[in-house]
Order: structure tokens, then C-alpha cells, then sequence
């Protein structure tokens, strides 16, 4: 399943920036749901100050898991000795780069419709100029073998 969407402001603070579902077969067997994506990501960075951040599939909405999931989050930064970028269109622009996700989720036999949730937020820097959008995310049900 593709899905095209998703789109919001990185904070200091866990945030849900997408919320995607896939519906497995009914009587199908117990398998696993492997979510990933590609996402833009625009920082507005000031020069001194270093911007850091992350995302990662999650099973609920605003969840960003401890510091021992640290292994399913997807980093990215700004260094804090780059120019000065307010962010937003034009001549000014804030920093743009793409990351890529990936989770993996346990579903159990019977089917129905599963849900899973691109979480993020910005570790240090965090400010209302900071993006994260254009998701290009597919969503893949592979049963495991009998």
C-alpha cells in the first residue's frame, strides 16, 4: 500500500505527523507490518545554535519511545556552525533534507485494519520553523510461513 500525505510542525515536544492503515486479508495468518517512508524535513536554523532531531513509526500517536528504542528512531541535524536560515519560502529558506524511515510491527492472525503513527520532534532547537512533510510511505503485510 502507498500512501502520499502527512505534514507538520516539529516541536520540543513528541508529535503525531502522520497516521497511516492498512487492511490485511481476513483469516490471514500472523505476520508482520514493515511501515516505511521518505520525508522532507526544513529546519530554520540560527547560527550558534545547534538543531537536532528525529522520527519514527510508533504503535500510538505523540509516542517517540525512551532512549532504549534510539535504534528505531531516524536522525537528522543541523550543525550549530552553519548560516543563519529563518525557514519558510524565499531567498531565506530553512535547511532541507530528506530522511528515511523504517518500523516493523507484530499483527496477529485474523486480519482487519492496523494503524501505525509517524511520531517526531526536535531534540534541541526546535522552533515553529521546523517541517516535516511531503511523506511518500508504503505500508507492507507479509504473513509468516506456516
Amino acid at each position: 500500500m502507498l500512501t502520499l500525505g502527512g505534514s507538520g510542525v516539529l516541536g520540543g515536544v513528541c508529535t503525531n505527523l502522520g497516521t497511516f492503515s492498512i487492511t490485511v486479508p481476513p483469516g490471514s495468518d500472523a505476520g508482520t507490518l514493515i511501515a516505511n517512508g521518505k520525508h522532507r524535513i526544513e529546519i530554520g536554523h540560527t547560527n550558534g545554535t545547534a538543531d537536532r532531531g528525529f522520527l519514527m513509526w510508533a504503535n500510538a500517536a505523540a509516542n517517540c519511545g525512551t532512549d532504549a528504542s534510539d535504534t528505531l528512531r531516524s536522525h537528522f541535524g543541523v550543525p550549530s556552525s552553519l548560516p543563519t536560515a529563518t525557514g519558510g519560502l524565499g531567498a531565506n529558506a530553512g535547511y532541507i533534507m530528506t530522511v528515511t524511515t523504517v518500523g516493523a510491527f507484530t499483527v496477529p492472525a485474523g486480519g482487519g485494519t492496523f494503524t501505525v503513527f509517524l511520531n517526531g520532534v526536535m531534540q534541541a532547537g526546535g522552533g515553529t520553523n521546523d517541517f516535516e512533510g511531503e511523506d511518500f510511505v508504503t505500508l507492507t503485510f507479509t504473513p509468516n510461513s506456516p
